[in-house]
Formats: C-alpha cells, sequence, structure tokens
C-alpha cells in the first residue's frame, strides 16, 4: 500500500531544470520539481542563496528542503515557461536580506560605481527664553564636484553677551576610491592631513 502511494505522488511531480530570472536578474540554472497543480517547488537552499528570508522549513524531497513557491505569495510572485526552460520569480524588496556595505576602513571594490552630485543642507536651532536672551546654533554644508564642505556656528545673545562663533570648519576632498577623504581642517589655505 506504501509503495501505491509513494509511485502517485512521484507521478504528480515533474523534475526540470529552470534558468532562474530574480526580478529580470539572470540567476543562472537551477534544479525545481513542478506539481500536478502548478505549484513549484525550488531547493530551500537556492532561494537562500538569492537572498530571500524568513523561508519555511519546506518539504524535504531526496534528502533536501523544498519550498513551494506558492506559500510564498504574495511577496513572491511566479511564472515558468516550458518551451523556453525559464522560471521567473518577482520579489518584494522586502523578502531579501538587507545588504550593507562598509567602505570607510576598507577599499571600496573596483567596480564600485560613485556618483557626485551637487547638493547642499542648513540645520538650525534657535532658542528664546525671553525677549532678552537668544541662543542659536546652526551647521551648513554642501558637495560640489569631489569637494565637500562643512561649517558649524552659534550665536548667543543675553544681557551681558552678544557673540558669535564659527566652531567647526572643514573643506575636504572626496577620494572615496582610495579608501579615504582628503581633508582640509584649519580652513582654506590650511594644512591638509588624510583621514581614513
Amino acid at each position: 500500500m506504501l509503495s501505491g502511494v509513494l509511485c502517485e505522488i512521484l507521478s504528480a511531480q515533474e523534475s526540470a531544470v529552470f534558468r532562474l530570472v530574480v526580478n529580470t536578474e539572470d540567476k543562472g540554472e537551477i534544479f525545481a520539481m513542478v506539481m500536478s497543480d502548478g505549484d513549484v517547488m525550488v531547493p530551500r537552499s537556492t532561494l537562500s542563496d538569492i537572498g530571500l528570508e524568513e523561508l519555511p522549513h519546506g518539504q524535504l524531497i531526496n534528502e533536501e528542503p523544498y519550498v513551494s513557491l506558492h506559500a510564498l505569495s504574495p511577496a513572491v510572485q511566479y511564472e515558468t515557461h516550458a518551451q523556453q526552460g525559464v522560471l521567473l520569480l518577482t520579489v518584494s524588496p522586502e523578502r531579501f536580506t538587507p545588504t550593507k556595505k562598509e567602505y570607510f576602513f576598507n577599499q571600496p571594490p573596483p567596480n564600485l560605481q560613485t556618483t557626485f552630485t551637487n547638493s547642499a543642507f542648513l540645520n538650525y536651532s534657535a532658542i528664546a527664553t525671553d525677549e532678552k536672551a537668544f541662543v542659536g546654533t546652526g551647521e551648513v554644508a554642501g558637495r560640489w564636484g569631489h569637494w565637500l564642505g562643512q561649517s558649524t556656528f552659534t550665536y548667543n545673545k543675553t544681557d551681558s553677551l552678544d557673540k558669535f562663533n564659527r566652531l567647526l570648519g572643514c573643506p575636504a576632498e572626496d577620494r572615496l576610491s582610495t579608501g579615504g577623504w582628503e581633508v582640509d581642517g584649519s580652513g582654506i589655505g590650511g594644512e591638509r592631513q588624510n583621514v581614513r
């Protein structure tokens, strides 16, 4: 009786090799099981390798866990194109493991593409305790090509004090491709030091 049930299960599925395409990116060839109801079972390790997280344990097939793509919907949608041997997956971004890259202390990879967009920002705060006392702080920064500039300042006004201070200024050349920034720590024409 058990062998009859096993034969029925095996005949209800087909194994196939597919070219896997995830969100339009070709991920190479994979092995998958196409079920009689149209569901596709993919090795759990394949789904982990493409960066999916929070996968169910799956079902053991030939001693390897397989995950139903139908069980991953709606965040993962799939289509099979049997004639071309293609399995297309459309995956919502939140299903992928977040990717974090830290290049501050390490050389960035040679294929890293950087863009330099001219931009600026201003942060400020103002506090008035009464009509005679006022404290204001601000920070302004900007980018022009490969150059970055930043300055911080305060203004204090009380009965006995009326003072403006420039606290910190730091023009720097962005040299991310060499792993750091070349900083001019004392203003324009000042002494240079490398920060890595």
